[in-house]
């Protein structure tokens, strides 16, 4: 029988080594169970969930957001041995996206307003337990651990951590911004307590003058995903793709040998360098009154400059987001009614767009590939916009 030790029992036994710490929803109903507890979270979850979701909460009689995605994916996984219906496995993971992002709703639809509506007794107490740890991880939702590690005025304990803000390089300002380049925060971790794969979003600023304020202008999210390192754990490779995201999942399927666990060295007659480093660019976001200049270009440019490197490969979906319709709510603020209803013509001029920096198709698909050392570089004509 498995013996479970208290807490005090835990630091005796584990003294003089390394203590690393995974927190989950535990965490966050400790602080406020009223908010946090599954119970409460499908009840603000609820009008967001689609009926067939609802019903499979019904069926097994759990409000556990995390046991039901786990099964919808299981499923999508099995199906393909037992049907060749595409449409139902695509509308299983369609429908683990959208109660993800239910989920992350809810979180912040009941989360605390501001740090300072939880006590400074209650950050006291919370730090005086992390303080215990060398590295601690969270797969939770909510800022409740990013707020108590930011709390150092309520205690003179000295626990390391990093948010990953820095000052601007000109020197101290009234505003410190976030470098994506250096970003120590871990979202996916493996047994050994490395960073697996990390989901990145990043603010596009410009400005007319040097020196002039600046304004917010787009957005690019991405995913960084450790290829090599999930190899090395022996982890299947295609599955942990699978598991990442609707798009990467698609990806595994075209750069994964499933018979040996090997990442390809050609896809479809084209010959690469299987790599290590994985960017995958999911959405790219140029918002109405700054487009035309070229600035998406230079964004992406950016991105293969900043994580350029040897075995380092970026991948994108160059579909057109008027035609996202799942995600329209999204996207209404993007003015999309102003591009073209052509599919085929939209997919060319994206296409197009995307090879200026090196970026090729993949077969007849909508992921288009680059490897690092085959970037061009920026196009002249916009040269002028470096900054």
């Amino acid at each position: 029988m498995t013996e479970i030790i208290d807490f005090k029992k835990a630091l005796e036994l584990s003294e003089g080594g390394k203590r690393h710490l995974m927190l989950g929803n535990g965490f966050s109903r400790a602080c406020r169970n009223d908010l946090f507890a599954y119970d409460a979270l499908f009840q603000q979850a609820e009008g967001e969930l689609s009926d067939r979701v609802k019903q499979a909460f019904k069926i097994l009689n759990t409000h556990d957001f995390e046991t039901i995605m786990r099964i919808l994916n299981s499923s999508a996984d099995v199906l393909p041995v037992y049907t060749d219906d595409a449409a139902l496995i695509a509308l299983l993971k369609e429908d683990v996206d959208a109660l993800r992002d239910a989920l992350a709703k809810a979180i912040a639809g009941s989360h605390p307003g501001r740090p300072g509506d939880i006590e400074p007794i209650e950050f006291a107490a919370c730090r005086s337990f992390l303080s215990h740890f060398e590295k601690i991880y969270t797969l939770n939702y909510d800022l409740l651990l990013y707020w108590a590690l930011m709390q150092d005025e309520v205690d003179l304990l000295a626990i390391n951590c990093d948010d990953g803000f820095r000052q601007p390089v000109d020197g101290p300002e009234e505003y410190v911004v976030w470098d994506v380049a250096d970003n120590p925060i871990e979202m996916m971790v493996d047994s050994e307590g490395d960073l697996l794969h990390q989901e990145i979003v990043g603010i596009i600023y410009g400005s007319t003058l040097e020196g002039a304020s600046q304004t917010e202008i787009g957005k690019i999210e991405f995913l960084k995903i450790d290829l090599g390192r999930a190899l090395e754990n022996e982890e299947s490779l295609y599955m942990f793709l699978d598991g990442i995201a609707t798009e990467t999942a698609e990806l595994g399927d075209i750069l994964i040998d499933p018979k040996t666990n090997d990442i390809r060295d050609r896809i479809h007659n084209k010959e690469i360098a299987p790599p290590s480093i994985l960017i995958f660019i999911q959405n790219l976001q140029i918002y109405p009154a700054f487009r035309g200049n070229g600035i998406g270009l230079l964004a992406l440019h950016s991105i293969t400059r900043t994580y350029c490197g040897l075995f380092t490969a970026f991948v994108l979906k160059a579909f057109p987001l008027q035609f996202e319709e799942v995600h329209a709510e999204k996207y209404k603020n993007l003015a999309l009614e102003n591009f073209t209803v052509d599919k085929v013509i939209a997919k060319k001029h994206l296409s197009s767009y995307y090879q200026k920096l090196g970026f090729w198709q993949i077969d007849d698909t909508d992921l288009y590939y680059l490897s690092s050392e085959y970037a061009h570089p920026l196009p002249k004509e916009l040269e002028q916009y470096k900054c």
